[in-house]
């Protein structure tokens, strides 16, 4: 069992950092869990930034085979999902780093600025993946929305465009 130390990052100087909260950063609460073992929460990240990385790189081809590429990133949905996807991407590394060396020696000896982007994103991460899908479905989400993109990818069965639709704009607060 690895020994929880409660570890802090060193306060910052900068009132910037102070205000945001940047410097409260505790990495053994962004490698450890309260209902599962640091193993287990490993597993669940990789598989899920498995499962992200195979819908970014479909959107991304059908986007760029079958539609404008420029295109691919006017979406905020779209956007909010590649920050996820980047988020359990660096946490799955972090949290097998903290397995391999049973201490979150390395992110507290690493430069300031990598931990208050670390926290940037994680703050991100949790206020845009309510927000955004929430605004999506109820407000954008309309009948023109569907025949517009229907129309553009129309080669492409619609079962593909339906599980990329769900999985990129709505399916973000199950991660």
């Amino acid at each position: 069992m690895i020994e929880y130390k409660d570890q802090q990052v060193k306060p910052s100087n900068y009132a910037i950092i102070r205000w945001f909260g940047f410097d409260k950063f505790v990495p053994e609460q962004a490698v450890t869990s309260y209902w599962v073992s640091p193993k287990a929460l490993f597993i669940i990240r990789l598989l899920l930034a498995l499962y992200t990385t195979i819908v970014f790189w479909t959107f991304l081809a059908l986007t760029a085979v079958f539609s404008d590429l420029r295109r691919f990133f006017s979406a905020f949905t779209t956007m909010t999902f590649i920050g996820l996807h980047g988020y359990l991407i660096t946490a799955s590394v972090h949290l097998f780093r903290y397995l391999r060396h049973k201490n979150v020696d390395f992110l507290l000896n690493q430069a300031p600025v990598w931990n208050y982007l670390y926290m940037y994103l994680y703050s991100t991460i949790i206020t845009f993946n309510i927000l955004t899908p929430a605004v999506f479905w109820s407000i954008l989400n309309t009948e023109a929305f569907w025949v517009r993109f229907t129309t553009e990818v129309g080669q492409v069965p619609p079962i593909i465009i339906m599980w990329i639709n769900v999985s990129v704009h709505g399916d973000e607060n199950t991660y």
